[in-house]
């Protein structure tokens, strides 16, 4: 007697007893499934596994059993016939008869006389009918689509708008870039810019209390300054790659220089010591005389621009920092690299010594301030408090406070003992890029971007606003002279303003 053949149990594994199957159990999936992704795979599954038949002598079986599963992936896959399939579904896993309705026939194929002994001859099988997909989802995707396109074309059109009506509030003369990525002046173009004359000063520079002189020189962003000890001089450095030394009574230009291969990004004086030092975008720190500014050493070691470098208050090391997210630790005397510590992945952008020495500050784009040991080469703890990049650090001349200037808009003024934030300083309406404390302490100045200008004075001890400066120009740097008279800001305009700070109360 010729054997009877079951499909369903010689090709799915399906027995006889949970025949016929609902769509679950064609599928090989657990009652219920909810996930579409699983539905998806197992009825993949299943239509490759029974294209493997789709020839030969049971071809016919195939292509119906091809038609239940894509079926049953259709229904499985559409939440509305999903929720009224499942409703009606039966409660135990086995068959029950009569459930043609849910989407599956009411008979097993081997009720089919064409599934009978194989010597029997075989009848023509009725054609199933693929069901329509409705036409509503298909438009609806292609409406989101078009909604999004245009949506992403309109913020296109106001981002423009906007980045216009910043650059129309712009100075003349003024340049903004990224402060977070190396600048796009090589050498070519900065001893280009070193020639042209600078731009002319307005009414608006002209002086009047505060302001008492505008040093005009520069054609990039002036990123560091400082006060010679005695304040005779003031030593600037910017993007357009060179560095100068001004007299700081008159506004005379002393000398200029340009030894960096593209924009410098930051400069410290050595305390006691005739050795100015630079930092750029060539990775390289340079070391100058004062004085004369003659060069007298390249050290190298970073691999990436460098943002930030200081002396030791004793003048017998120099911490640098930058992109390649290390600190390094040189002998400014030899040259040689003293220590080097990795910080992490992001930039550090800030580093200040304590008045004695003993400890590093430093902060960055993870906007957290690490503290070092010195002497130990060890953390001395964390402190976090800003929610944005740390872009200035600066210790008060006691060493007791210590502050920060953030992207977040904030200055934090952090007692260094406890660990701890002692104030919250708010006012300035765009990214603080610099922190100063005057000479004695009782003063600390702060400098907004571009949509702030201003230059802030806050009474550190109380946490309170004491004046403003409008600085005409996004701030870079601030610096005090020696006996706290004057303060330099250095502006994205390329130019240096000098302001006559009053004496505290």
């Amino acid at each position: 007697m010729p054997d009877m053949f079951d499909p369903y149990h010689q090709w799915l594994g399906i027995p006889p007893e949970n025949q016929p199957p609902d769509h679950y159990r064609l599928l090989g999936l657990a009652r219920r499934e909810t996930n579409p992704e699983v539905i998806r795979a197992a009825a993949d599954r299943q239509t490759v596994h029974l294209r493997s038949f789709s020839k030969g002598a049971r071809a016919e079986l195939a292509k119906r059993l091809l038609a239940e599963v894509a079926d049953a992936r259709a229904c499985l896959l559409d939440p509305v016939r999903k929720a009224v399939y499942d409703e009606h579904l039966p409660p135990s896993a086995e068959a029950t008869p009569g459930t043609a309705g849910l989407g599956f026939p009411a008979n097993s194929l081997l009720d089919d006389p064409f599934l009978q002994p194989t010597v029997a001859e075989p009848r023509v099988l009725p054609k199933f009918k693929r069901k329509r997909r409705p036409w509503w989802p298909r438009v609806k995707t292609a409406l989101i689509v078009t909604v999004l396109l245009v949506s992403l074309l309109l913020v296109a059109v106001l981002v423009r708008v906007a980045l216009r009506k910043v650059g129309s509030m712009l100075e003349p003369g003024s340049q903004p870039e990224p402060i977070e990525g190396p600048g796009e002046v090589g050498p070519s173009v900065a001893a280009k810019m070193a020639k042209e004359p600078p731009a002319p000063l307005g009414p608006e520079d002209e002086p009047k209390p505060p302001l008492a002189r505008t040093l005009p020189g520069h054609r990039r962003p002036v990123c560091g300054i400082v006060f010679t000890p005695d304040g005779s001089a003031i030593l600037s450095a910017a993007k357009d790659g060179n560095v100068r030394l001004w007299d700081a009574g008159s506004g005379e230009l002393r000398w200029t220089r340009g030894e960096h291969e593209g924009p410098v990004n930051t400069l410290a004086l050595q305390p006691g010591g005739p050795l100015l030092a630079t930092g750029g975008d060539d990775k390289t720190i340079r070391l100058w005389d004062r004085a004369s500014g003659e060069p007298r050493r390249t050290l190298s070691g970073h691999t990436g621009p460098v943002r930030a470098i200081v002396f030791s208050p004793d003048g017998k090391t120099l911490a640098s920092a930058g992109h390649d997210g290390t600190i390094r630790l040189w002998d400014p005397t030899s040259g040689e690299t003293k220590d080097t510590w990795t910080v992490g992945k992001d930039a550090v952008m800030a580093l200040a010594f304590s008045p004695d020495g003993t400890m590093l500050a430093s902060g960055g784009l993870d906007g957290v301030l690490k503290l070092w040991e010195v002497e130990s080469r060890q953390s001395a703890g964390t402190l976090e408090g800003h929610t944005g990049p740390i872009r200035s650090i600066a210790f008060a001349p006691d060493g007791a406070t210590l502050a920060t200037g953030s992207e977040d808009r904030t200055v934090i003024l952090w007692d260094v003992a406890g660990r701890t934030a002692r104030h919250t300083l708010s006012g300035h309406a765009d990214r603080i890029l610099a922190v100063a404390f005057s000479p004695d302490g009782q003063t600390l100045a702060s400098a907004g971007y571009m949509a702030d200008r201003s230059i802030r004075l806050w009474n550190p001890t109380e946490g309170t606003s004491r004046d403003t400066l409008h600085a005409r120009a996004a701030v870079a740097c601030l610096a005090f002279s020696p006996d706290g008279r004057l303060l330099a800001s250095s502006g994205y305009d390329g130019r240096i303003r000098l302001w006559t700070i009053p004496p505290t109360k």
